[in-house]
Order: C-alpha cells, then sequence, then structure tokens
C-alpha cells in the first residue's frame, strides 16, 4: 500500500486492487474518525487495566458503553483540535470520573 500526495492538494491511495483518489478533506475527516475510533478502545483498554487495581468498574451506576461515552466525550474535542489524548490524559480522566463515582479502590 502507498499513499502519495499529489500537487492539487489530493492523495492517491494505491492498493493492490486498485487505486483511490481522495482529498485534502476527504484525508482530514478519515484521521479524526481514526483517531476517534483509537481514544475509544484506548479508553477501554485503560478501564479494563484499572479494574480491580485502582478501580471498581462495577461501582459506576450505569453500564460499561456509558462509561466509556462519558470518558469519550470529555476527551473527543481535543482530537478534533488535531491533539491525540496520551495515556496520561486518559488515565486521568478515568480517575476523575472514578472519583466522582466512588469507584476508587482503598
Amino acid at each position: 500500500m502507498k499513499l502519495t500526495r499529489n500537487e492539487n492538494n489530493t492523495y492517491t491511495l494505491e492498493r493492490e486492487n486498485g487505486t483511490l483518489d481522495l482529498t485534502a478533506n476527504e484525508m482530514s475527516f478519515l484521521f479524526n474518525q481514526f483517531a476517534k475510533y483509537s481514544l475509544r478502545d484506548n479508553i477501554e483498554y485503560e478501564l479494563r487495566e484499572a479494574d480491580g487495581d485502582t478501580i471498581d468498574l462495577g461501582r459506576y451506576p450505569y453500564s460499561f458503553e456509558e462509561l466509556v461515552d462519558e470518558i469519550f466525550t470529555d476527551l473527543e474535542d481535543e482530537v478534533d483540535y488535531g491533539n491525540l489524548p496520551s495515556d496520561s490524559d486518559i488515565q486521568d480522566k478515568i480517575a476523575d470520573v472514578a472519583s466522582y463515582y466512588d469507584m476508587e479502590l482503598d
């Protein structure tokens, strides 16, 4: 697979089964959406890592998906501004939410 930037501010993605031409706006949209999917995956991972270690997910009054959504909503604007939240940023947001819902383990 190969991605080429063209002179007219378009991009060509070459694959074995053909090519795809994309505008800069389309590339930006794809990057943004991919970053948001990655952020959601990272939030889920960090929550599962913290469960039983520093927090108790069972104390959250709603579903796991709603917890992920709550944290994601607070961080997704960063992606829109071109800043990808770090693992530390995600962990800090999880700690804030855990504190609010008294999910912290002693």
